[in-house]
């Protein structure tokens, strides 16, 4: 007997199956697609990048630094520029740039190829034009992809499905980001390694990139064929016009973040962020760094390492509608981040005490913070889906993830500048702090939330 599917659509979309697939499994194909053409071209891009710059480490440096700065400055703008625009254009033009920005990028890596290859010495100024290509295209293709990610969380799955459904899709969807995660990038590995020895450098770079445009192209008309069936949410996104009250005038930039700061989950926000403040992660690059440096541990050890990381951001989403529905979202949100706290606290006393601790212990601690961290993000996403209204709520989470990114641009200017090998433990400390931080400040707004509520 077919077993049945475990979603039930809200009553607009009863019956409604696309090319033979349901509405939430349309949704989470194409977050299938957005994933694993970016996890390919996130592990592409600075293997590239390393065999054509001149200077590898400064230009990669600089590179990932000034797409960071762009995204903090940015993504506000976007965020308010999807609640702002009907679904149908959104899409377009979020897909569009990215397509762009592909061939923007292939192109840039390409003339840095054939400048690196040279006998003499690169000419700068072209070399400079290269790299500026090549990082508008970065940019452009992460605000692309991050645009579209925002949209299906803040406004597509809020308005196509219904109140219950949110807890399951979310989990559902934070499942397949992870299985990609721990799939695409082995697979393109191995690509990039073959192709690079059998049919030249960049040859396995043009397949990443072509796989890209390939996915651009059935995310559109995946979508496409959802609004084909939504012709009421593809306005979705364009505020409702008042006939009799004066247009008022936009808040500027301080405006718009005093704004976010007085909004009822600001503090949720921030607990968030003190998360993003962390290099006791398994897919944090300095501690895999550290852990090459200090203890000479193989790419086998660091790639299982990654491996359970992901397996237990898995169970995370198991175990957190579960949770939910015997607690509570706020206070299943509680528990998580609390959990996250407790072990990157053991994590971070075992890394200060390696001569009495195995590195087992930290490594251990560390894969078991992941279940904390995906089940408090997950809260926190039914936590703006619920309570953000529709015509701001990308808006504001385009502000959360500027802060978000602040965080991490944070963590990697500490890095730079406690560099030496033995103050990373007290980095780890530092992060694991914040993390702490970020569980009481959540408890702080938890409290005040359930006395409102109360109250009302």
């Amino acid at each position: 007997m077919r077993r049945c599917y475990r979603y039930h659509l809200s009553p607009r979309f009863t019956g409604v199956r696309l090319f033979g697939a349901s509405l939430p499994n349309r949704l989470l194909t194409s977050r299938f697609l957005t994933a694993s053409g970016d996890y390919a071209w996130d592990l592409a891009l600075p293997l590239v990048c390393a065999q054509v710059f001149s200077d590898p480490l400064r230009y990669a440096a600089l590179l990932f630094l000034l797409y960071r700065v762009a995204v903090i400055t940015l993504l506000p703008a976007v965020g308010r520029w999807i609640d702002r625009t009907d679904q149908r254009s959104l899409i377009r033009i979020a897909i569009g740039v990215q397509l762009v920005a592909v061939v923007m990028a292939t192109v840039a890596l390409n003339g840095l190829s054939q400048l690196a290859s040279q006998a003499t010495s690169p000419d700068l100024a072209t070399e400079g034009l290269l790299f500026f290509t090549l990082l508008v295209a970065y940019v452009a293709s992460g605000l692309g992809h991050t645009a579209i990610e925002i949209a299906i969380d803040s406004h597509w799955i809020p308005g196509l499905l219904s109140v219950e459904q949110y807890s399951a899709i979310n989990a559902r969807l934070r499942r397949l980001v992870l299985l990609t995660e721990s799939s695409v990038p082995p697979i393109t590995g191995v690509w990039l390694t073959v192709a690079g020895l059998s049919l030249g450098p960049l040859t396995g770079f043009y397949g990443v990139a072509a796989f890209n445009l390939f996915t651009f192209y059935l995310e559109y008309r995946i979508l496409s064929g959802i609004l084909d069936h939504a012709p009421v949410f593809v306005r979705q996104g364009t505020p409702p016009a008042t006939m009799d009250t004066p247009e008022q005038p936009k808040p500027d930039v301080w405006g718009r973040w005093q704004a976010f700061i007085r909004h009822p989950l600001a503090l949720v926000f921030v607990a968030q962020t003190c998360l993003w403040f962390t290099v006791l992660s398994p897919h944090s690059a300095l501690l895999t760094v550290f852990l090459r440096v200090r203890y000479t541990l193989s790419d086998w050890a660091v790639s299982v390492f990654r491996g359970a990381g992901a397996f237990t951001g898995v169970l995370a989403t198991l175990l957190f509608p579960m949770v939910e529905r015997r607690v509570g979202l706020t206070k299943a949100g509680g528990l998580f981040i609390a959990l996250q706290a407790l072990c990157l606290l053991v994590a971070a006393g075992a890394l200060l005490n390696t001569d009495s601790v195995p590195l087992e212990v930290c490594m251990g601690a560390i894969v078991c913070s992941r279940i904390g961290l995906y089940g408090f993000t997950l809260s926190d996403t039914q936590l703006r889906q619920r309570y953000i209204a529709a015509h701001e709520r990308a808006g504001i989470v385009g502000m959360a993830r500027s802060l978000h990114n602040m965080g991490t641009l944070l963590i990697y200017s500490s890095a730079a500048v406690f560099s030496d090998p033995a103050d990373f433990p007290w980095l780890g400390l530092a992060t694991a702090l914040s993390v702490a931080t970020g569980a009481i400040v959540f408890a702080y707004w938890r409290a005040g939330w359930e006395r409102e509520r109360l109250r009302d």
